[in-house]
């Protein structure tokens, strides 16, 4: 069907140069049918012959220019997913690194009681809660109730391990109703302090590590 209205607008063209050519005084029909002929030809071609099914493509340049910066646009999207990878990695590790290196507590895991010269002497272990080093422990022992029991020594142990110390870690009020212990320790371990007290009596310790305070007495 679109090839017969191609051929009548083809005819009735030709009629018109043919009208045209005939009213003119100069008589061109010959020179414009010439030109017109291979116009319509052409355009027949492209619309319905061999040249209708031409499928114009990119110069070569052009399409390997188009690939190239497809390929790198592709992989600076890679790039950018294995960074954020990357990252979510690095954020994960140091969440997990910060809850071990926090101030570690101490919980008191042990009590023990011995009688040194009519004196009571109460060994206390503590155990920290992670292995972050302890730089510094602060302990306050106080004598509870109206006892007359007084505390005469308050010192850590060796059995604790190595410890540093000065003239001052240890203070003891001139009642013997309360005592403060500071001091260093050099090793990771457990924590040990010993109590000497005069009578059996109940402590309240606290301690810069201690959640809460404990309450200990001789048995």
């Amino acid at each position: 069907m679109r090839e017969i209205i191609f051929v009548v607008l083809a005819i009735l063209a030709l009629g018109i140069l043919i009208y045209l050519s005939y009213k003119s005084k100069q008589k061109r029909f010959p020179i414009m049918f010439v030109v017109a002929l291979p116009c319509f030809c052409a355009l027949y071609l492209f619309q319905f012959g061999a040249l209708s099914s031409l499928d114009l493509q990119p110069l070569p340049s052009e399409a390997n220019f188009i690939r190239e910066k497809k390929k790198e646009a592709t992989q600076t999207v890679k790039e950018i997913h294995e960074a954020k990878a990357e990252i979510l990695a690095i954020k994960k590790r140091l969440k997990g690194t910060i809850a071990p290196a926090s101030r570690p507590t101490l919980k008191l895991t042990s009590q023990d009681t011995q009688t040194v010269h009519s004196n009571y002497c109460v060994t206390l272990q503590f155990t920290p809660s992670n292995n972050t080093p302890l730089e510094s422990l602060e302990f306050t022992a106080t004598v509870l109730d109206d006892s007359d029991a007084r505390i005469l020594n308050f010192w850590p142990s060796l059995k604790g391990g190595a410890f540093g110390s000065n003239k001052d870690s240890k203070r003891i009020s001139r009642d013997g109703k309360r005592a403060h212990l500071s001091y260093a320790p050099l090793s990771l371990g457990k924590p040990i302090v010993d109590l000497t007290l005069s009578e059996k009596a109940r402590i309240r310790i606290e301690g810069n590590c201690l959640k809460d305070p404990v309450v200990v007495s001789p048995k």
